[in-house]
């Protein structure tokens, strides 16, 4: 595979290397809205359920004047309840994968400036930052090996956050590098690794680690070197990194699935109820309504004080059978419960509050 990606060390106090500012910063956000598109993509999530769009089709017949014998309040409230309570329960677990995002963002790792090593946030690091990971803890970018305090040029890994594995896997040191310590480290200036875009890959990556002036030094990189964000250093005092891969570009990042829209088993199955029974009501409403027709035409018009009459042509008896399917709509509209899904979504609210 073609490398495309060059990585320039930083190693000095301020980063120097415009080459690695193309390069996305290492914050990481798993959140599904935002204040401003929190209404429109909640809305759009929540009538995708069936049974939500049917009682907004409810409630916009009942506001047509002369069509509803019923009041249109009777079903916007419950409709109503049933949008902010699942709104609210979307916004506090939003909220809480909000919180828990600031919570990696804000954790620390050392990271080499020029003859200092000061603390940073891991949402601050940058390709080309040299990190310094110490024992027990967690890699918080995807890092080649430089350096490590074992002698044999090896670090240990544990990997259960990617793939559920808890035995510790060997990484293996650059070898051009595995000699350097922190007071030579800023000698990496004279070299760059170039490697492969990222992929989703685990055990996937290959690279090389060249000289900037000896065209001599060409060592290949592959996935013994390399730390992948979300593992955990083990069995190793200290080891020194270079981020070659951050934020939504970490493996880690790129095989986790967007935060889903919960749409349960239970939720699918109504569905398909919901879909049976609307068919029915259309069903039982177009029937009602000529018959209703019929008999006022036949019958109804010999009732004086009911001052019935034929319609002219055929467009005002279709306008005519519209308005009486409408009202027929709206009173067998009890044949899908909107109390249902208002005892639904209490359970729901109930269960995630109890839950955390």
């Amino acid at each position: 595979e073609q490398m495309i990606r060059q990585i320039r060390f930083e190693t000095r106090e301020y980063r120097v290397h415009p080459v690695n500012e193309r390069y996305e910063p290492n914050a990481v956000h798993t959140t599904k809205y935002t204040p401003i598109n929190f209404i429109f993509k909640n809305g759009y999530e929540q009538f995708r359920r069936l049974a939500n769009f049917y009682f907004l089709m409810v409630v916009a017949v009942e506001c047509i004047p002369g069509i509803s014998p019923l009041t249109p309040l009777a079903s916007i409230a419950p409709l109503a309840f049933v949008l902010l309570a699942t709104a609210l329960k979307d916004a506090y677990e939003d909220i809480k994968r909000g919180r828990a995002d600031k919570l990696v963002n804000k954790s620390i790792i050392d990271v080499v400036r020029g003859d200092n090593v000061v603390k940073q946030y891991w949402e601050d690091l940058r390709v080309g930052d040299i990190v310094v990971i110490r024992d027990d803890e967690v890699v918080p970018a995807d890092c080649c090996l430089l350096f490590s305090s074992n002698i044999n040029g090896v670090g240990y890994v544990e990997t259960s956050n990617l793939d559920g594995e808890t035995g510790n896997k060997v990484k293996r040191c650059v070898s051009h590098s595995m000699s350097l310590d922190h007071n030579t480290i800023h000698r990496l200036e004279n070299y760059r690794i170039t490697c492969q875009e990222p992929n989703i890959h685990l055990d996937m990556f290959e690279g090389q680690y060249l000289s900037n002036q000896n065209s001599d030094i060409d060592i290949l990189l592959n996935a013994d070197n390399l730390l992948l964000r979300g593992s955990r250093l083990m069995l190793t005092e200290h080891v020194y990194a270079c981020v070659v891969y951050t934020g939504s570009e970490t493996k880690l990042v790129l095989n986790q699935q967007d935060a889903p829209s919960k749409f349960t088993h239970v939720e699918r199955l109504l569905n398909k109820f919901i879909v049976v029974l609307l068919i029915s009501v259309l069903l039982v409403c177009a029937t009602a309504a000529s018959l209703n027709l019929y008999w006022r035409d036949y019958y109804g018009i010999s009732y004086s004080y009911l001052d019935l009459s034929k319609d002219d042509s055929f467009k005002d008896y279709f306008i005519s059978w519209g308005k009486v399917f409408l009202t027929f709509f709206v009173l067998m509209s009890i044949f899908i419960p909107i109390s249902l899904y208002v005892s639904l979504e209490m359970v729901k609210v109930i269960s995630s509050i109890l839950l955390t």
